[in-house]
């Protein structure tokens, strides 16, 4: 959304520009036939803002539904940066054990989706088999999309 605001103020700063030069430059005479030239840059950059607008919305689409399952990624040094677990004193604190290793290749299943005002959709997300993740928490957090993008999470 915020690049499309970015790019029409863009547009309106040029087409400012573009009158005062034509105010300034141009003799009266040629006003006429410069006005129509502008007319029709102005109606193509309004067509040009609208289909950017359009595969802006298709690109935002989102394919993922509740109760779709998914396999837990391998990543370098147990970063989950998508996939929000809790911090290991929380599990400590809780009686669990954290170790990474024994998360991947396990299957998650989606259990709700929340959009958030930015556009990216948060998904709480549990363990098919009924166990907890580190043996503490029940539920866990994902910005599902990027967590997708970066492979954490994978189509099963």
């Amino acid at each position: 959304m915020y690049n499309f605001i970015f790019k029409f103020l863009i547009i309106l700063l040029f087409f400012e520009n573009c009158l005062k030069f034509q105010r300034l430059y141009l003799p009266k005479q040629i006003n006429l036939k410069t006005s129509s030239i502008m007319k029709k840059t102005v109606f193509f950059f309004v067509v040009m803002a609208f289909f950017s607008l359009t595969l802006t919305a298709q690109n935002s689409t989102n394919n993922v539904n509740v109760g779709d399952t998914f396999v837990i990624g391998e990543v370098a040094n147990d970063r989950y940066k998508y996939i929000k677990f809790p911090r290991a004193s929380t599990v400590i604190k809780k009686g669990g054990v954290v170790n990474y290793n024994l998360l991947i290749g396990k299957k998650v299943e989606v259990i709700s989706l929340k959009e958030k005002k930015d556009g990216t959709t948060i998904a709480k997300i549990k363990l098919v088999s009924g166990k907890r993740f580190f043996k503490s928490h029940r539920y866990v957090n994902v910005d599902i999309e990027k967590a997708i993008e970066s492979k954490e999470l994978q189509s099963k």
